[in-house]
C-alpha cells in the first residue's frame, strides 16, 4: 500500500512524502518483514500547487482569472437570490493601453496592469471581488448592493483613483477607463447576461467619449444589435458583390473646368421590388435612397 503524509527531518522541518510500504513473507506466506519507502515530493507538491494557482489567478497582476471569476458571481447571484439582495457588475477597460503597449512597451504596459489592479483592489471592500478577463479587461463585482446609486459612486471613486499619474520606470503615465455597469436582477437573471449586458454599456462609454461610466439600459442593446446587423449585411455585400465603385466629378463653379473627382462606393441591395441605395464618400458622408427597383 502507499499514500501521502507529512514526514519530518532531522532538524525538525517537516515536508510532503509518498510512503509505501510492502510485506515480506516465507515461503508458508507468513510475514516476516516490512519495507517502507519514503519519496521526497515537495517539488511535485509545489509544482501542483503552481498549476492550480495559473488555473484559477492571473500571472501578471495574481488577480482572480476568467475561470474563478465565473464561480464568483454565480455563487453572488445565487446568495443574492436566496437573501433577495442585488449584485453589481462594473466591466472595466482601459483607455487607449494599446498605445501604451505600442510605444513604450510589454513590460512597461505589465507594471501598469499591475498598478491598475492594486488601484482597484484598495477602492473596494474584502467582499467585493476584482478579477482581470484577459488584455486589459477588469471586472469588479460588487456583493449586497444598495442601489444602482451606490454602483454609480464606486464607479466614480475608481476612475478617480485610476486617473492619479503614475511614474513607470522613467516614464509618467496617465490612464483612464471605460465602465459598463449592470445589476442583477434589474439587468439579468444570471451571470452571462449580466456579463453581456455591462460589456454593452462600457462599449457605449467608449463610444460616446470614453473616461466615463454607463449603466446598462434596454435601448443599449438594440442599438448594438442594430450595429452588428448593418456590420453583418456590410460584409455580405462584399461578399455578394453588392457594391459598385462610381466616380462623381467636381466642377469649380468660377471656371466651368474639372477641379476633383469624388470616389462613392454605392451599395445596391435588393429589399422586396425596392432597389436601396447607399453613397460612402471617403470623408464620411453617407447618402441614402431608393427608388423602383
Amino acid at each position: 500500500m502507499a499514500g501521502e503524509l507529512w514526514n519530518q527531518r532531522k532538524d525538525g522541518s517537516v515536508f510532503p512524502a509518498l510512503q509505501s510500504i510492502e510485506r515480506i513473507c516465507d515461503n508458508s506466506g507468513k510475514v516476516q518483514h516490512y519495507i517502507s519507502v519514503f519519496t521526497d515530493i515537495t517539488e511535485k507538491k509545489a509544482d501542483e500547487e503552481r498549476i492550480q494557482y495559473l488555473a484559477h489567478f492571473d500571472a501578471v497582476t495574481g488577480l482572480p482569472n476568467r475561470v474563478l471569476f465565473n464561480d464568483r458571481l454565480q455563487q453572488s447571484i445565487q446568495r443574492a437570490r436566496r437573501f433577495k439582495r442585488q449584485v453589481g457588475l462594473m466591466f472595466l477597460d482601459l483607455d487607449r493601453f494599446k498605445y501604451i503597449n505600442d510605444t513604450l512597451g510589454h513590460p512597461v504596459g505589465d507594471l501598469l496592469l499591475e498598478l491598475v489592479a492594486k488601484r482597484l483592489q484598495d477602492s473596494i471592500r474584502q467582499s467585493d471581488t476584482v478579477a482581470r478577463l484577459g488584455g486589459d479587461e477588469f471586472v469588479v463585482i460588487v456583493e449586497d448592493l444598495d442601489g444602482q446609486d451606490t454602483l454609480r459612486v464606486l464607479a466614480g471613486k475608481i476612475m478617480k483613483s485610476l486617473s492619479l499619474p503614475v511614474q513607470l520606470e522613467s516614464h509618467r503615465v496617465n490612464v483612464h477607463c471605460s465602465i459598463g455597469m449592470s445589476v442583477f436582477p434589474e439587468h439579468g437573471n444570471d451571470a452571462d447576461q449580466l456579463v453581456k449586458h455591462a460589456d454593452i454599456a462600457m462599449y457605449h462609454a467608449k463610444e460616446s467619449g470614453r473616461n466615463q461610466a454607463v449603466l446598462y439600459l434596454p435601448e443599449l442593446s438594440v442599438r448594438t444589435y442594430a450595429n452588428y446587423s448593418l456590420e453583418r449585411s456590410l460584409r455580405h455585400a462584399i461578399d455578394t458583390a453588392q457594391l459598385r465603385l462610381h466616380y462623381q466629378p467636381q466642377v469649380r463653379l468660377s471656371s466651368g473646368r474639372l477641379d476633383s473627382i469624388e470616389a462613392l462606393v454605392r451599395w445596391q441591395k435588393k429589399t422586396g421590388n425596392w432597389l436601396n441605395r447607399t453613397s460612402l464618400s471617403p470623408g464620411g458622408g453617407q447618402r441614402s435612397y431608393c427608388s423602383a427597383g
